[in-house]
């Protein structure tokens, strides 16, 4: 159903695909707004956790999304949409992401931190043995 732009699912959809046709991408964590930004689309974050809300502030600051605070008491949704829609900053910030890092997942993303946890606590537990 597509109501003034916007299409609700009731089912499960071809994310990759309905990407392509995007302007912007509301998520409220890192898989989606990973496909969106890989996707070159820029994304509004809703995050509901506070990992996810350091992910969306990370994607702020880098000028490819905008965050939403999850305790905020009156959101300015309308705003923050408008911001993310007006000029083309935050969608170039998008592509220049998608060009950057055109293979990174948060399967990848999680991997690359075990890796890196490992390799820190590698002389830690050498010490111990």
């Amino acid at each position: 159903m597509t109501t003034l732009g916007v299409a609700v699912a009731a089912e499960p959809v071809d994310m990759v695909r309905l990407l392509r046709q995007a302007d912007i991408c509301v998520a409220n964590g890192p898989g989606t707004a990973l496909a969106a930004l890989q996707a070159g689309v820029p994304v509004l974050m809703l995050p509901t956790q506070l990992e996810n809300f350091l992910f969306a502030l990370a994607l702020r600051r880098k000028g490819v999304g905008a965050v939403i605070h999850p305790d905020q008491a009156s959101p300015d949704f309308a705003g923050a949409l408008a911001d993310l829609l007006a000029g083309d900053k935050y969608a170039a910030g998008a592509r220049a992401f998608a060009e950057r890092y055109p293979d990174t997942t948060v399967g990848t993303i999680a991997e690359q931190v075990v890796a890196r946890i490992e390799a820190l606590t590698a002389g830690h537990q050498e010490g111990r043995a």
